[in-house]
């Protein structure tokens, strides 16, 4: 058996639980191993790039990969995942690292322009 047909098995099994119970602690157990199996698949489609995303950059993604799929649950009532959590767990993992949403692009234009700002300003305090 591989780690990743258990891996699903395993989120398989939460989200059934979680879906019967809808307790907010399953819930939070599925968060819980959506997002260390998010971080070991991240890791893994990170080797090709040394040094692209630092282990926070890693952790940040394999996080929005996790919520993502568990505002699916909480939005949409009749959601669930029929044969591969983690299927759907790596395509969501290769979206927050290969797409460029809106707001990534709007982050950087900003701390460019407050870049250039600071710039300016501390120029302008080296002449007086």
């Amino acid at each position: 058996m591989t780690g990743e047909s258990s891996d699903n098995r395993k989120l398989i099994q939460l989200q059934a639980r979680y879906l019967e119970t809808r307790s907010e602690s399953d819930l939070g157990a599925l968060y819980t191993a959506m997002t260390m199996i998010a971080l070991r698949m991240i890791k893994k489609m990170c080797e090709a790039v040394p040094g692209k995303y630092s282990d926070e950059d890693r952790e940040e993604k394999s996080h929005n990969a996790a919520v993502y799929i568990i505002i699916q649950y909480q939005t949409r009532p009749d959601f669930y995942i029929k044969k591969s959590v983690t299927g759907y767990l790596y395509k969501r993992c290769q979206r927050e690292l290969f797409y460029r949403r809106k707001i990534d692009a709007l982050i950087q234009f900003s701390s460019a322009t407050i870049e250039m700002l600071d710039n300016e300003h501390n120029k302008e305090d080296a002449c007086r």
